[in-house]
């Protein structure tokens, strides 16, 4: 059987089950992170460039950060990169609520752009 639904009814079901069944109980404490985990990636990402197929950010020294691939719609970020942030926001934070942070920074940045996962992975 197959279901055919709008858009906009794609983005509604997105919204609704956006977080993890495990990180769920803790979606109300998020916004009193979002500035701190917003100002550890701002200090870390000061370039950014676009393909057809991706858009990445990187650090000052070259470094890619973050790798977003239009076609899966996915956020990939380096691990290494994750480990410097583990430092500055307590692990039990940052366990929670990283993906979700970096998911609306990069909406900040790119509002059209529409992300259906965020993953750690070996970039560089």
């Amino acid at each position: 059987m197959k279901i055919i639904i709008t858009e906009s009814q794609l983005l509604e079901i997105e919204r609704t089950f956006s977080r993890d069944r495990f990180d769920a109980p803790y979606a109300e404490e998020y916004p009193k992170y979002k500035d701190m985990f917003f100002t550890a990636i701002r200090m870390e990402i000061t370039s950014s460039g676009e393909t057809e197929e991706r858009i990445l950010l990187g650090d000052s020294d070259g470094n890619i950060l973050v790798n977003y691939r239009k076609g899966s719609r996915s956020i990939y970020y380096d691990y290494n990169w994750a480990e410097g942030i583990e430092k500055l926001v307590p692990w039990h934070i940052y366990t929670r609520h990283f993906k979700y942070a970096l998911a609306e920074y990069f909406n900040s940045l790119f509002p059209n752009v529409s992300i259906k996962d965020v993953t750690g992975a070996h970039i560089g």
